[in-house]
């Protein structure tokens, strides 16, 4: 059975803070806080008032390949890499958005391994990594091509009693270029759509860096 990740993004912002006057001209104050934002856009969902189960929306994830060395990496989840797993928090954080809470509803049972990092943390991490370390069975002659000419096998098992198969262990070219882009890309719009932060800006690069700590991913796994 295949594993997919459901990926969620989330921006924190802070608001209030401010003075207003009221329909009867009295001011009055908002008190300043901070709450973590959806980033994720909704897509209509054709099949609603069909099935009960049926959600009016979508999310509209800004990644769901079936990745499963990112997958090891991320939460040690179908890994058939030796790249260790990146530092994350787990569960579901209690100050994380409604939309996320609802999601997490929504899959139940389904769901499994909620985690969530920071886009700092998630950088930090995938600074060091530059390729797959990976192990398993292959045929005879991918292993023969590795050893003697270093090309990696492009298809290989975790057992089998095929005849002539060996395990070995090989290193590839880091396959994370597109998750790491569409996270790159879902922050940009997030400083764009919630903080209001735009490219044009004096100190855009400044606030760029900053606001790193304030972006989130959040996901699980479904079988």
């Amino acid at each position: 059975m295949g594993c997919d990740i459901l990926l969620y993004t989330e921006m924190r912002k802070e608001f209030g803070g401010y003075n207003y006057r009221d329909e009867d001209g009295d001011y009055k104050t908002i008190e300043p806080r901070v709450a973590w934002i959806s980033t994720d856009y909704l897509m209509a969902n054709p099949y609603f008032g069909g099935r009960p189960s049926e959600p009016e929306h979508y999310v509209k994830h800004c990644f769901d390949d079936r990745h499963y060395e990112l997958f090891g990496v991320l939460s040690d989840v179908r890994s058939s890499s030796d790249n260790g797993v990146m530092p994350h928090d787990e569960g579901v954080p209690d100050d994380c958005s409604k939309l996320y809470k609802n999601e997490v509803k929504r899959w139940g049972i389904y769901g499994h391994t909620h985690c969530y990092v920071t886009y700092d943390e998630l950088l930090n991490f995938f600074e060091d990594v530059v390729t797959v370390n990976r192990s398993g069975m292959v045929a005879p002659e991918d292993a023969e091509n590795w050893i003697k000419n270093g090309v990696p096998p492009t298809s290989w098992c975790g057992y089998t009693n095929q005849q002539g198969w060996v395990k070995i262990s090989w290193s590839d070219d880091a396959q994370f270029g597109r998750f790491l882009n569409a996270i790159k890309k879902k922050y940009e719009e997030a400083l764009d759509d919630v903080l209001w932060i735009y490219d044009w800006m004096d100190n855009y690069e400044e606030l760029y860096e900053k606001h790193k700590a304030d972006f989130r991913i959040l996901w699980f796994f479904d079988n």
